[in-house]
């Protein structure tokens, strides 16, 4: 999904072009979350590096216009973010999404277990300690798989 800074920004010295990729990533996600294969999942979940709900960078904001009214309508489980070098968890309903949001530090890593009715995340920390546990129900199938 691109950084969060302007394509201008001096640190990538005029090679990024991050505007057009998520462009067209929205494109692209648009005609996946119609997909058979989409609809008849068991399980949504959406995986970007930038929370597009939290901040105020460019890329933030851009991938917040971008993606989250495809996603809004999309029937989403759980959307898994890192980027922030810190773990915040926002529940469906929050920061205009209508899904909840665990975005992971940069030392943990996020262990995700789905059943037939719920997904379990949990966030390992340094040694191997479970610094957080979320449990969200699943939507179930948007339409019936034939």
């Amino acid at each position: 999904c691109g950084e969060d800074k302007p394509d201008s920004d001096i640190e990538y010295y005029g090679l990024a072009d991050y505007d057009a990729y998520r462009a067209e990533e929205c494109a692209w996600l648009k005609k996946a979350v119609q997909s058979e294969e989409f609809l008849s999942a068991s399980a949504r979940i959406v995986l970007l590096h930038v929370p597009p709900t939290t901040g105020t960078w460019h890329g933030n904001v851009h991938l917040n216009e971008l993606f989250m009214p495809v996603l809004s309508e999309a029937g989403i489980d759980l959307m898994l973010c890192g980027h922030e070098h810190r773990y915040s968890f926002h529940p469906a309903g929050e920061r205009g999404a209508q899904f909840p949001i665990v975005i992971n530090d940069n030392k943990s890593y996020a262990r995700c277990d789905v059943t037939d009715s719920l997904i379990r995340v949990r966030i390992v920390g340094p040694r191997g300690k479970v610094t957080h546990t979320h449990e969200f129900p699943l939507n179930g199938p948007a339409v019936d798989p034939e």
